[in-house]
């Protein structure tokens, strides 16, 4: 990756539901420190949206965050949730575009579960040239397909083209959440020539040392997208 290597290559972190900055900092702590050292700087946001108290939220904590909702009365996630209803994803998508105007530019996006399942639709956006801002590469882990509709139909529009935006897939092969084949389809069906590195853990990103050569390979093949 000598034409990153040049400069640090910054990545905008979305964190997964019921989640929030420093929680994930903390949960992305072990994959961080395995790629010390090259160059890389996280810059990771809060969703916009507080989880309302309920089965989801039941101490009702400030920092249990969303960036949108599938599901009402209260407002409430599932990635398993076929939906018509979605509230909050409009927000989240200004909040994104206005972290690259006020932070950026940055070169890539990284997104963990629900993270990770924006972080699809941004690509989507982005190969319509319906989002404003460039990045270079995408990093999804657990990642997913949302099934609410209007989604599904940002999905559909794409019509059989592939995402060309370089893109690494971290997939748990006992992920317990999302299940491991819905990661591989999205990776599959929708990139380009997706990079994947599955893991026997669950829903988590490796950050064992042995896994720092396969994340290197995908920052080194970036190269012959440039």
């Amino acid at each position: 990756m000598s034409d990153m290597n040049c400069h640090k290559v910054t990545i905008l972190c979305l964190h997964g539901y019921r989640q929030n900055t420093q929680s994930f900092k903390a949960k992305s702590g072990g994959f961080r420190k395995v790629l010390k050292n090259q160059n890389l700087e996280f810059v990771i946001i809060d969703a916009p949206h507080q989880i309302p108290m309920g089965e989801q939220n039941p101490n009702d904590e400030q920092n249990c965050l969303s960036w949108w909702f599938s599901g009402t009365n209260p407002k409430y996630f599932s990635s398993k949730h076929v939906s018509d209803y979605v509230e909050g994803y409009d927000e989240s998508l200004k909040k994104i575009c206005d972290t690259f105007q006020e932070m950026g530019p940055f070169d890539g996006l990284l997104g963990f579960s629900q993270g990770a399942s924006l972080v699809a639709l941004i690509c989507i956006l982005k190969h319509f040239n319906e989002f404003p801002y460039d990045f270079k590469f995408a990093i999804l882990c657990s990642g997913f397909k949302s099934l609410t509709s209007s989604h599904v139909a940002m999905f559909d529009r794409l019509a059989g083209q592939k995402i060309r935006i370089p893109s690494l897939h971290i997939i748990g092969e006992n992920d317990q959440v999302v299940d491991h084949d819905r990661s591989e389809s999205l990776a599959n069906d929708y990139f380009h020539c997706p990079f994947i590195i599955k893991h026997a853990g669950g829903h988590a990103i490796p950050s064992q040392a042995s896994f720092r050569p396969q994340y290197m390979n995908f920052f080194d093949k970036l190269n012959d997208y440039s």
